[in-house]
């Protein structure tokens, strides 16, 4: 309920968060709760996911095309292209990517392909099988938060790792961010607005 009314989602269906879920329904009520007089869409993106679940995601033809778009980041997965120097960026590789491979080997019973070259990495038809069969299995709900994991990022297997409660969002975060966490631990923070990259959110 907003101001005693029925919260909606842009089809007309109300908002409602699973009985198992009470944590999300608090936090989703406590975004609304947050806002002023104007809406700052930007600042529900737990409410997005769930509306995303709700007026998208039951749709068979619109689970396949997400499905069909998230498998491609498996193909182009970050975690799976390594470099090899210098030395504190591999460090920091070895600690945030090389446990979420270690992981899906062990969970799909298979390996994941990786790189250190500029060669581009094929997964096993395999393995990319198995891992549309774990989005199958989503119900909307988990498949949206997956779809907004995978997207911000721009990682299948970290996307994987926080809907299975592998990683945290923080860490999820941290291990997208490799890059520039390594320029900023060299060479400083640089303020601009125009080109840091914006929190996220699930």
């Amino acid at each position: 309920m907003l101001d005693h009314r029925t919260l909606k989602t842009p089809d007309g269906h109300p908002v409602v968060v699973p009985p198992s879920k009470p944590l999300l329904a608090q936090l989703v009520a406590a975004e609304w709760e947050g806002q002023a007089n104007v809406l700052k869409t930007f600042s529900l993106p737990l409410t997005s996911i769930v509306v995303r679940s709700i007026d998208s995601l039951k749709d068979e033809t619109t689970r396949k095309g997400v499905m069909d778009n998230l498998i491609k980041y498996l193909q182009g997965d970050s975690v799976c292209y390594h470099q090899d120097y210098p030395d504190s960026f591999v460090k920091m590789q070895d600690d945030a990517w090389r446990p979420l491979i270690a992981w899906v080997e062990q969970e799909m019973g298979m390996k994941v392909s990786t790189t250190t070259g500029f060669s581009s990495v094929k997964q096993s038809e395999e393995l990319v099988a198995k891992m549309r069969a774990v989005m199958e299995d989503f119900n909307p709900l988990t498949l949206a938060a997956f779809e907004k994991a995978v997207l911000s990022t721009k990682s299948f297997i970290i996307g994987l790792a926080v809907v299975r409660r592998r990683i945290s969002v923080e860490e999820a975060a941290k291990a997208a961010s490799l890059e520039v966490l390594h320029q900023i631990d060299r060479w400083g923070e640089v303020e601009d607005r125009r080109t840091s990259n914006a929190s996220w959110d699930l």
